[in-house]
């Protein structure tokens, strides 16, 4: 081992250590980028809803929107937040629409979501990434096309949690845009994080996680909230989502869209689990 003398090693200097240091080969999974579990987690009384690793190697547990090879499960460890697999989602010029999502209906009152994502590093992204949809119990769907409508209490709501939308393509910090009764007309209204935000970062692994507890109908006692990185970021309370227990919490959708990729890129989602306290 060489030794230390008034502070400068001897017989190897410090630059030649770094340079050793950074001519060693990492194996890929040595080389990702993985993120510890720091966000609220499932109780040992809470009950799964979903959980998907992607291990099981394809999409079988998932719809896709249209189906046009857009999803597809990827094996390279640089891409994989935990175990060998995670799902990726494509972006080109000429295909930058579609969503894929699991249904679990009739649904619940009140849920938990965490995942991982990475961004491709420089990534270019508007405006929408995640929807967690309330469906009538009677109609597993009621949510589509609902684009500009103002729901009424008894058809719909939605929970986006989207990259922050200033009207550029940049990668910016995740904001929510939701649609419920009491929102103003008539497009989803956005709320972004209070300062200091949580940026997200292109080329690392970073946890998300959302939660949703619906109103009791007649009260305004529902809310949303948002952890980035095990950071409670945003939280909306007294919020009226619902007039009837008939409209419940039943839909993951990762939507995925922007109205045109300026070029082709990638995002990877890994490890989704839903919960229910």
């Amino acid at each position: 081992m060489p030794s230390l003398a008034g502070g400068l090693l001897s017989g190897i200097t410090l630059a030649s250590l770094l340079l050793v240091a950074s001519a060693v080969p990492q194996s890929k999974a040595q080389a990702r980028a993985t993120s510890a579990d720091s966000g609220p987690l499932p109780g040992p009384a809470d009950t799964i809803v979903f959980r998907d690793g992607f291990e099981n190697g394809n999409l079988s547990l998932w719809e896709q929107i249209p189906a046009t090879g857009r999803y597809s499960v990827t094996t390279d460890l640089a891409r994989v937040h935990s175990g060998t697999h995670a799902l990726e989602a494509l972006y080109t010029p000429t295909n930058s629409y579609g969503m894929i999502l699991r249904r679990f209906m009739t649904g619940y009152d009140e849920i938990y979501i965490k995942f991982y994502v990475m961004f491709e590093k420089g990534f270019e992204h508007s405006p929408h990434f995640l929807t967690v949809c309330g469906n009538t119990v009677s109609e597993s769907g009621s949510c589509f096309g609902k684009a500009g409508v103002v729901p009424n209490g008894t058809d719909f709501f939605y929970v986006g949690v989207d990259p922050e939308y200033v009207g550029d393509d940049s990668l910016r910090p995740l904001s929510f845009y939701t649609y419920w009764p009491d929102m103003s007309c008539c497009y989803g209204n956005r709320l972004p994080q209070t300062a200091p935000k949580i940026p997200l970062i292109g080329g690392r692994w970073q946890e998300v996680v959302f939660h949703i507890r619906l109103n009791t109908p007649g009260k305004d006692n529902g809310y949303q909230e948002l952890w980035v990185d095990g950071v409670k970021k945003i939280v909306q309370q007294n919020m009226r989502w619902r007039t009837t227990t008939d409209l419940r919490l039943n839909m993951l959708r990762f939507d995925n869209w922007m109205a045109r990729s300026p070029k082709t890129e990638h995002v990877w989602i890994d490890d989704v689990t839903i919960w229910r306290p």
